[in-house]
């Protein structure tokens, strides 16, 4: 990877990982907040309705994003084409979920439906006006612009639903807060974007060849991994389906939101270097090994410390959630470790393949599940999305080398440290499952602190014994010594 590449990934990697983390913090907190103030059958209400509603936006999640991105030379046209897309698919979810009222009162048993779908609708055409010019800030690798524009968002929408959760103290202050929060974002992106979209259609063919098979594939994994909270919800309680979906919500923030700011920030460099194979296969692989120090850190470690953490952050009425988070959080795990090989094939052009694999992969999930919940609860659904996982893990990866210059030995070179480390720590805390703490948020905070200690451990001392092989181990030491250089230096000049 050349110096600028490199730099620019590092620096934008670093933008998304403050701002996917800053709206994190602040979402965690409202979570926090609104398990206090809402029952859990408040949350599988909304869960029920933003299911459907996200499944009908997969209709027409083209990835018009990502075509701008890869598309150096985008212009007005295609622009224009991509927001006038937008807005019909704004439009068209609307009216798709008004006319399917009948249909989801019907599967959730829900009658209370029929006044929450309609709301929700106009967060769907509100969306669709939003200024296609921020896809620059990724374009353009200016993340602090996209840092500002989520995390501002973030944090007005954070205030507006809290004070309603006071109020109203039902799901009407979570439906209310999604309103005011798409408005919000709406006006944030003509304020801080310049440009100025207008109505056209030109580029619709250009746009389509490629958003043909991101939609499909957007679609399919979609239902990867909603797909067992629809089930949840058509086969179960509203209590259960919101135990299941702020369990999801949780493991998900601990696991795919430190990986999503690396994936928006890689992409554009991906694109850059798609005509190189081996610089694609360097890339990937550091790429690959930061994200398995990182996920197998959080996954492992937001399994041990699942029912401090419910206690703790969401209270005692949700301690039903425990066990669900627990198995969510090795889910999230797998399957975000793997997922860097979706944008990969997306701008290397292998869509059809991708589609293909994720096509079979929610099958297997969501039949799976099926027959879990039947016969475990709700847990059996969690459980049947982890299998999914492990099988497809090692399904994507053989696509992979088949595909690219990436071998099998370069994939287990990335991750075996990070699965003995991880493994080591669970092997640890649970020494502490038969210690009794006075204080759970001691109990927390020493898992934390030993749990760390361990893995951090384990990781450098088997790179050590692997001869220091190259991966995210020597790239963090390399970038740290170099602002420790940099910094004796100044200081020195001083």
């Amino acid at each position: 990877m050349s110096d600028s590449l490199r730099a620019s990934v590092i620096k934008g990697s670093v933008w998304m990982f403050a701002s996917c983390w800053g709206i994190r913090g602040i979402g965690f907190i409202s979570v926090s907040i609104l398990a206090r103030l809402l029952a859990p059958e408040d949350f599988g209400i909304v869960a029920m309705a933003t299911i459907v509603m996200g499944m009908f936006n997969m209709l027409f999640a083209f990835g018009l994003d990502l075509a701008l991105i890869k598309n150096l030379n985008s212009g007005r046209d295609q622009y224009d084409t991509a927001w006038t897309i937008r807005l019909i698919q704004g439009i068209a979810v609307a009216i798709l979920l008004l006319v399917s009222i009948p249909l989801i009162v019907q599967y959730f048993k829900e009658q209370r439906l029929v006044s929450v779908i309609p709301c929700l609708s106009l967060v769907s055409v509100i969306k669709g006006f939003t200024n296609i010019g921020i896809v620059n800030f990724r374009k353009e690798l200016t993340f602090n612009k996209e840092f500002n524009f989520m995390v501002t968002n973030k944090v007005i929408s954070f205030f507006i639903t809290i004070t309603l959760g006071f109020v109203y103290r039902n799901y009407w202050a979570l439906i209310i807060g999604m309103i005011a929060g798409e408005l919000i974002s709406v006006l944030q992106s003509y304020r801080m974007d310049p440009y100025r979209p207008r109505l056209s259609l030109k580029s619709f063919n250009e746009i389509w060849g490629f958003s043909l098979w991101m939609l499909l594939n957007n679609f399919i994994n979609y239902f990867n991994f909603k797909g067992s909270e629809l089930i949840v919800g058509g086969f179960s309680t509203k209590r259960d389906l919101g135990m299941f979906s702020i369990s999801s919500e949780v493991a998900m923030m601990s696991t795919s939101e430190l990986i999503t700011p690396i994936s928006r920030a890689l992409y554009p460099g991906y694109a850059r270097i798609c005509h190189d194979p081996e610089r694609i296969r360097e890339v990937f692989v550091q790429v690959f090994s930061l994200i398995a120090i990182v996920v197998f850190a959080t996954g492992f470690g937001i399994s041990s410390i699942a029912e401090e953490a419910v206690k703790i952050f969401l209270g005692s009425q949700w301690g039903d959630a425990t066990p669900i988070l627990k198995i969510l959080a090795y889910f999230y795990m797998i399957r975000i470790s793997y997922s860097t090989i979706g944008n990969l094939f997306v701008v290397l052009g292998h869509l059809k393949l991708l589609t293909v694999i994720a096509m079979f992969e929610t099958l297997f999930t969501l039949v799976l599940s099926y027959c879990l919940i039947l016969k475990l609860g709700i847990n059996g659904a969690a459980i049947g999305m982890v299998v999914s996982g492990c099988v497809f893990y090692f399904v994507n990866i053989s696509a992979l080398v088949s595909t690219t210059l990436i071998s099998f030995v370069d994939i287990m070179r990335a991750s075996i440290r990070p699965v003995m480390a991880g493994l080591t720590m669970v092997l640890s805390l649970s020494v502490f499952s038969g210690i009794l703490f006075n204080n759970v948020i001691i109990s927390l905070l020493v898992k934390i602190s030993f749990g760390a200690m361990v893995y951090i451990s384990i990781i450098l001392t088997t790179w050590v014994l692997m001869k220091k092989p190259a991966g995210a181990e020597s790239m963090i030491i390399n970038i740290v010594n170099d602002k420790v250089i940099k910094r004796i230096t100044m200081l020195l000049k001083k």
